[in-house]
């Protein structure tokens, strides 16, 4: 099993965050999209909460793609043995 992971802020999701959500899905077997958590100081338009369901929405998440929100998506990365970003 392939797996990406596609981490950002999504402040907000934009339509190219879909895109390469999109196309991503069609290349792996499993996408993670990794939000990063407004606990680091930067000041963000949406709060963790609303860009999680903001995303959900936009990419309509499939049974097979997990979406989390961490300040440590390199930490995922890791354990999911991914290779590419």
């Amino acid at each position: 099993m392939t797996v990406a992971v596609y981490a950002g802020m999504f402040d907000p999701v934009t339509k190219g965050h879909v895109d390469i959500a999109t196309r991503a899905s069609r290349l792996f077997d499993k996408v993670i999209i990794s939000i990063l958590e407004d606990t680091t100081g930067e000041r963000f338009y949406f709060n963790t909460a609303e860009r999680v369901a903001m995303v959900k929405e936009a990419t309509k998440i499939s049974p097979m793609s997990k979406l989390s929100h961490s300040t440590v998506w390199l930490r995922i990365m890791r354990r999911m043995s991914g290779r590419r970003l």
